[in-house]
């Protein structure tokens, strides 16, 4: 409508001025055409100053808080994955839909989807294209953006939506971590989904991208008994567990490790020899001296890996039942002190009680003196966070995002309120404060036997779906602002009092200072380049997996090395290795 207020002054203004050059000498005329111009520019002005937005009338663009302006009713239909939820819980009851509705103003149809049924689902919706405005943590695999977004165009492009007076809180985290909107952007340049995000920087060392995703902790009381340091290298590393084999008996395993998790000695392996990697030995990483794409197993290092790993079998450094070990099995060992390291998430999961008596194993190198390196850790999710194409609100379902890249919308959304923002609460106590523990819970928890912590409170009275959007803004402390205390800034300090902080603490000092970079986290392949990997996978995996196990127990031996590498490439190995390469080349 302005834009056409505007042609017609235009119109009148040049109209005008003919008729000023016809009629220049006569006084009435003149007068005329001059109280036209000025009534013409008045509008100009008028138009210029008071633009039209190109957003609804509705969003408000000045606070989240609400989101929809009142008296205005948005309907979004919302497809969600929610695995904490039991037979007798309704999603829409959970506290962060609660919130989205009373105070966000944002009306909502959300349909529940449990891991059972979350790949069947999507497939139909968009099969049928009866897609809802928002699916949240489903989970969507770079393939499936690749199909539903690049081709089909099935979800909406965000790119024009990721805009500063709409999403500032996502522009500000793809301005601090690049990497997170290079993993998000597709292969046409557009994203279609909006990340989870722990990436902290210098502001919260603790969080993933701070230290290494491999996962060997060292018993620090057992390794000081064999009056040894912390070991630089793999030979040191050898000769500690057989000290401690000697000092703590036939039934004691200084490596503890099973078959499922030996992949944390490979990445050590792989970085001392350059390779970041964070797969299996017979996939994709990245060769960091290079800058090319290669595959462990074919790589002449290799072999070293396995005469590390046969020794300890032969030795036993580690456990007979090595290759039918589970987690919980292995965990059992630890508590009974029969291991002199563990590979697992943290040790506190097996040996809560003495969680202090653990340090990070060092970026280990072949000899002194070498590069140490070793992989970070990733922070990052993709594909939980997506629009649908043919939604009527893309600016509400953006704006109701970003929410979730705030101070105050990560807290609240995935922690609940305080219990003194009463206005909120919506059926909940609120988070409260323990001083003695300097620390906020749910008090649900500390008195409703019904949940085993303030973890499992949260997860199933206050997640809107599975945790899988937005960013825990490093050095937001908007818990303690909205109790009424100061901030408190990121310290070290309490990590022998938590055992979460601990485990991070102690990988972060060994290994902050070496963390390199890999393969990009994310691949988007096309449909005929996934379902060739499929099929080698298929192939590789269950040989792969059976002949390193004959290395290691001695049934193969590894001066056999050679043939078995040419027997993986008759399997279709290069060729595996030539699709992860040309991605690679064209999108580094």
């Amino acid at each position: 409508m302005a834009r056409k207020v505007l042609l017609i002054a235009l119109s009148l203004v040049m109209l005008v001025s003919i008729m000023a050059g016809c009629q220049s000498n006569t006084p009435a005329a003149t007068t005329a055409a001059a109280a036209t111009t000025a009534a013409a520019a008045q509008t100009t002005a008028a138009t210029t100053a008071a633009p039209e937005s190109k957003y609804p009338d509705y969003l408000n663009l000045d606070s989240y808080v609400p989101i929809v302006k009142q008296g205005n009713e948005v309907n979004l239909k919302v497809t969600a994955q929610h695995t904490f939820l039991t037979a007798s819980e309704d999603i829409n009851s959970m506290w962060g839909w609660l919130y989205t509705e009373g105070t966000l103003n944002i009306q909502v149809d959300v349909t529940a989807l449990d891991s059972q049924n979350v790949k069947e689902k999507k497939n139909l919706m968009f099969a049928s294209n009866e897609l809802p405005d928002l699916m949240l943590a489903m989970s969507f695999s770079p393939n499936e953006m690749l199909n539903y977004g690049v081709v089909n165009h099935q979800m909406l492009e965000l790119n024009d939506y990721i805009v500063p007076e709409l999403t500032p809180g996502v522009l500000t985290c793809f301005d601090m971590f690049p990497i997170i909107e290079k993993s998000v952007t597709a292969p046409d340049g557009k994203i279609y989904c909006l990340p989870f995000v722990y990436y902290g920087g210098d502001a919260n060392p603790s969080t993933l991208d701070n230290f290494t995703n491999v996962r060997l902790f060292l018993n620090t009381k057992m390794r000081e008994e064999t009056g040894l340091a912390e070991p630089e290298t793999f030979e040191e590393l050898l000769t500690l567990f057989r000290e401690e084999k000697m000092l703590y008996g036939d039934d004691f395993y200084p490596l503890g490790q099973h078959a499922s998790n030996m992949k944390n000695t490979l990445w050590l392996f792989a970085a001392a020899n350059g390779v970041i990697q964070y797969k299996d030995g017979y996939e994709y990483a990245l060769d960091v001296n290079t800058n090319k794409t290669v595959i462990p197993v074919l790589e002449a290092w290799f072999p070293d890996y396995l005469e590390f790993m046969k020794t300890c079998w032969d030795e036993g450094l580690i456990s007979p039942d090595f290759f039918t070990l589970d987690t919980t099995q292995l965990r059992a060992l630890n508590a009974e002190g029969k291991l002199g390291s563990i590979s697992d998430s943290a040790p506190y999961l097996s040996v809560p009680e003495t969680f202090l008596d653990w340090e990070g194993v060092r970026c280990l190198v072949n000899k002194k003196g070498d590069e140490q390196r070793c992989p970070v850790g990733y922070g990052s999710a993709i594909g939980g966070f997506v629009i649908s194409a043919t939604s009527k609100y893309p600016e509400v379902c953006m704006r109701w995002g970003d929410y979730f890249f705030t101070e105050e919308g990560y807290a609240l959304m995935w922690g609940g309120p305080s219990d003194k923002q009463q206005d909120i609460l919506y059926g909940t106590k609120g988070v409260k404060y323990y001083p003695d523990l300097d620390s906020f819970y749910a008090p649900e928890f500390q008195e409703d036997a019904a949940y085993a912590s303030s973890y499992a409170f949260t997860t199933t009275r206050i997640y809107p779906s599975n945790q899988s959007y937005g960013w825990s803004i490093p050095g937001a402390d908007y818990r303690r602002v909205s109790y009424g205390m100061d901030p408190k800034p990121f310290t070290w300090d309490d990590a022998n009092l938590n055992k979460d902080k601990n485990y991070r603490y102690i990988l972060y000092q060994a290994t902050h200072d070496f963390v390199t970079e890999g393969y990009p986290q994310y691949v988007y392949l096309d449909d005929q380049s996934t379902a060739t990997i499929t099929d080698i996978t298929a192939q590789v995996k269950d040989y792969y997996d059976s002949q390193v196990a004959k290395f290691i127990m001695g049934d193969r031996a590894i001066s056999d090395f050679a043939a078995f590498q040419q027997e993986l490439v008759k399997m279709g190995l290069e060729d595996y290795l030539k699709i992860y390469s040309d991605y690679y080349e064209a999108n580094k």
